[in-house]
């Protein structure tokens, strides 16, 4: 379940200060619920509605976001500080071979975070900062 408009979660979990906020141990969940709704939204508002999905399996392994555009997913990470790189794409890369079997293929993926500025951090991943969302 998805409450597409964070500002209430915060008033129904009785969170109604940037401390408490920021002393929550749903900071997490409310900061990737915001940005995945902020991505849909500007989707919506330049005239199609993207294909957002969520990966997880049962090891744990997941991916916070995948945006499907035609056969491509864009694989998408989404966390308040910066992640270890490495980790990023082997999380990506292992997703990768679990649709070899399938007609969709992996394409340019990024980690949006609170970080200065948009960063090519290797081949086909970017780091994004969540401000210009």
């Amino acid at each position: 379940l998805y409450f597409r408009d964070t500002g209430l979660a915060c008033y129904l979990l009785n969170i109604n200060c940037r401390e408490d906020l920021l002393n929550s141990n749903l900071l997490n969940a409310l900061f990737e619920t915001w940005v995945v709704m902020q991505i849909r939204e500007a989707s919506l508002q330049n005239g199609a509605e993207a294909k957002l999905l969520y990966y997880r399996d049962s090891n744990a392994k997941e991916i916070s976001l995948l945006m499907q555009c035609g056969t491509e997913l864009h694989p998408v990470e989404i966390k308040r500080d910066l992640l270890n790189v490495k980790r990023v794409q082997k999380k990506f890369r292992v997703f990768g071979e679990l649709l070899s079997s399938s007609n969709l293929e992996i394409s340019t993926g990024c980690v949006i975070c609170d970080c200065d500025e948009v960063v090519a951090l290797v081949d086909n991943l970017w780091q994004v900062p969540v401000k210009i969302l």
